[in-house]
């Protein structure tokens, strides 16, 4: 996990979070906001743009891979018709030559 000054984040621990939750959603509206149990990352605490602003940002990267796949598919499913109409023209000449 990165660190959380890379981050840009605040750190709380679960003690400090229940004994003043004011403050830590305070906090939070500023950045995000770590909570700590046992020294280790349990939750995080955003404000509501900065959780929209996430949640439009995953919706984006989704429609993009949705894209990408149905590109994919339509790219593969193509060259397989080319592939089948290739293998027909080769069995119609061949059985044409055959014929002669």
């Amino acid at each position: 996990m990165e660190n959380l000054a890379t981050l840009g984040a605040l750190s709380i621990t679960t003690r400090d979070l229940s004994k003043n939750p004011s403050k830590a959603l305070r906090d939070a509206c500023a950045r995000p906001l770590i909570v700590m149990r046992h020294q280790r990352p349990v939750a995080c605490l955003v404000s509501i743009e900065q959780w929209a602003e996430l949640i439009g940002k995953l919706k984006d990267i989704e429609m993009n891979t949705s894209i990408a796949q149905v590109d994919l598919q339509i790219h593969s499913c193509e060259m397989g018709s080319a592939v089948h109409l290739l293998s027909e023209s080769h069995l119609a000449m061949a059985e044409a030559m055959g014929a002669k």
